[in-house]
């Protein structure tokens, strides 16, 4: 695999490639003995407290809704956060979570003016 291809699979988050190049184990839920539910909040969490890019929030929603967890309970992760990881590290993720939770920011902005 040529160097821009390995380049465009980080950044897309691929986990099986993520996982066989860099020996990360994504799936260690049985491992961590939490519930799907809490360890996918959980991994939010730590996204959002390393400013980690958009992309892996987007894979972590989606991990995080298919073990069950709610939008409320992924704007409520946010909440928690804000006063360990601050203010503008939240600012700049809510965009994010808002798109990723089906939130039109946009449209909500508009309807401010």
């Amino acid at each position: 695999m040529d160097p821009g291809q390995k380049l465009l699979r980080l950044v897309l988050h691929d986990e099986t490639f993520i996982e066989s190049a860099l020996g990360a184990d994504f799936d260690n839920l049985e491992s961590s003995g939490l519930d799907a539910r809490t360890h996918a909040i959980i991994r939010l969490a730590a996204l959002l407290a390393l400013d980690a890019p958009s992309v892996t929030y987007q894979w972590n929603a989606d991990e995080a809704f298919a073990a069950g967890v709610t939008a409320e309970e992924i704007v409520g992760c946010l909440i928690a956060v804000a006063p360990l990881i601050g203010i503008p590290r939240v600012a700049a993720a809510a965009p994010d979570l808002a798109d990723m939770i089906g939130y039109d920011i946009e449209a909500a902005l508009e309807a401010r003016k």
